[in-house]
């Protein structure tokens, strides 16, 4: 078989001139994880427009190779080894568990991340905004459907300098990780999702056990701000029973629309 002629362009995140890998809005290796048990070995796929199993993946030529190598280095790799994988198998929450934590009420808890061995505070960091990054710069199709780009404003040239290690941490952003204390997390992955609150806007992306939530805005509160795992005292983890609240009422919510009347 003759290799893929790959196309030559513009890097979307260096900006550099080459051949373009092939990219994924969301990491190949979440569709991997989410596939069920059983004959159709592909993941069950639910928009707001079709409900569909099947092959269907987010991709297109956009990175060069360097920088979905960095993509996989940094974070992708680590995440995927520690989120929930099934049969009881959650490594970053059995790291957490045996720690004391910093705080806890009403079924959340809070650790030190930098304080825990083990613990890959950079990969935890690196990866959501990697994703929340990625589905801002440009749209992406779903079986033909646009997926509208996330909204990032000014803060998305700002994540793409810090990805290429060419910034700090941005000013004014704000990002929480919360790892599921469910007996059976959601076993399940989304495109970011966006809501606006009084004071600023907020991007959430869960994978298997852990929501990332990115918070951006001049006025964000000085309590969101101290929960940044990147920029918080000690590297705060959250640990709650309600981290699949959110992603679990936008799946029904979609698993509805496509119900048949009466059923």
């Amino acid at each position: 078989m003759a290799p893929k002629i790959r196309p030559v362009g513009i890097c979307g995140l260096c900006r550099n001139c080459g051949p373009l890998a092939e990219s994924h809005a969301i990491p190949k290796a979440l569709y991997r994880l989410c596939r069920p048990p059983g004959a159709n070995q592909h993941p069950l796929v639910i928009t707001e427009k079709f409900k569909v199993q099947g092959p269907f993946e987010m991709k297109d030529y956009f990175l060069c190779d360097a920088c979905e190598d960095k993509f996989n280095r940094r974070g992708e790799d680590w995440i995927m080894k520690q989120c929930y994988r099934g049969r009881g198998r959650f490594w970053l929450r059995d790291k957490l568990m045996p720690e004391n934590a910093i705080m806890a009420h009403e079924g959340s808890s809070v650790y030190s991340g930098a304080a825990i061995e083990g613990v890959d505070v950079a990969a935890l960091t690196y990866f959501p905004l990697s994703v929340f990054w990625r589905t801002a710069a440009r749209s992406w199709k779903l079986r033909g459907q646009e997926m509208p780009a996330l909204r990032l404003g000014p803060y998305e040239d700002a994540l793409r300098l810090y990805l290429l290690d060419q910034s700090p941490f941005p000013e004014n952003v704000a990002l929480t990780v919360w790892v599921s204390t469910a007996d059976v997390p959601l076993f399940a992955t989304h495109f970011p999702i966006s809501e606006r609150t009084e004071t600023s806007i907020v991007h959430r992306f869960y994978i298997p056990g852990i929501q990332f939530m990115l918070s951006l805005g001049k006025q964000l509160d000085d309590s969101i701000r101290r929960c940044c795992i990147a920029t918080g005292v000690g590297n705060p983890i959250f640990t709650s029973d309600k981290t699949e609240a959110v992603p679990r009422d936008r799946f029904r919510k979609w698993l509805l629309q496509h119900e048949p009347a009466g059923t």
